[in-house]
């Protein structure tokens, strides 16, 4: 058995071990995904929406979740947490090159988000029937280009960040920049790309962007 099979299998149990890793990393997405979808009314078809339910729109935010906690928290994390305490300095007198264990926590957290992803998807599906993707080739595509960009993202926090306290707080900022901007805390119409020009188009994204089924809500935009 080679040397980074290894490194994977124990990179793997320590993640398996790790509460935080393992509670927030792979459940919180799919605790978070099924919670919401206990509330009735996110169940209901909202004209706001075009009569989609919001658990069907924000299923996919929180697949950018899953990506997003484990790409940008937890594997900057361990890497600096590494570093910090020596491991990578220790392991260049050894036969193991320090490359392999980054090597293995890639594909450790890689496989932890793909899992978290499909717990996501098993659940929405089962519990609540959110429907599945109609192009599954374009979501392949554009999930294997998200999950790229965030860990490369992920990567660069790990090797600019002396210490794991340091990673945790870069992460954190760049953490609630992804969610932003991957439409988790609003909708895509409701993104700085679109924002409306005019009082009445403003009122209307307000109206869309407001909880589903309360199309009578009142909001501090659509206020006249």
């Amino acid at each position: 058995m080679s040397s980074l099979v290894k490194l994977v299998q124990t990179e793997a149990r320590l993640f398996v071990r790790d509460p935080t890793s393992l509670l927030i990393g792979l459940l919180l997405p799919t605790v978070i995904l099924v919670g919401l979808g206990a509330v009735p009314i996110l169940r209901e078809p909202s004209a706001d929406m075009g009569g989609a339910r919001f658990i069907d729109y924000f299923a996919p935010s929180v697949i950018v979740m899953s990506v997003a906690v484990i790409g940008l928290t937890t594997l900057p994390a361990v890497m600096a947490g590494y570093r910090e305490r020596g491991v990578l300095r220790r392991m260049r007198t050894t036969p193991v090159h320090p490359g392999k264990l980054l090597v293995a926590q890639l594909v450790v957290n890689v496989a932890a988000a793909l899992v978290s992803a499909l717990l996501v998807v098993v659940a929405g599906r089962l519990a609540y029937g959110v429907p599945l993707p109609r192009n599954p080739l374009g979501f392949a595509l554009a999930f294997v280009l998200g999950i790229t960009a965030v860990f490369a993202i992920g990567m660069l926090v790990a090797a600019v960040a002396s210490t794991a306290r340091a990673a945790s707080g870069i992460s954190t900022v760049l953490f609630m920049s992804v969610m932003f901007f991957g439409g988790v805390y609003l909708p895509g119409s409701c993104s700085p790309r679109r924002w409306p020009g005019s009082a009445t188009t403003c009122r209307r994204a307000c109206r869309r962007c407001s909880t589903a089924g309360t199309a009578r809500a009142r909001t501090p935009c659509s206020s006249s």
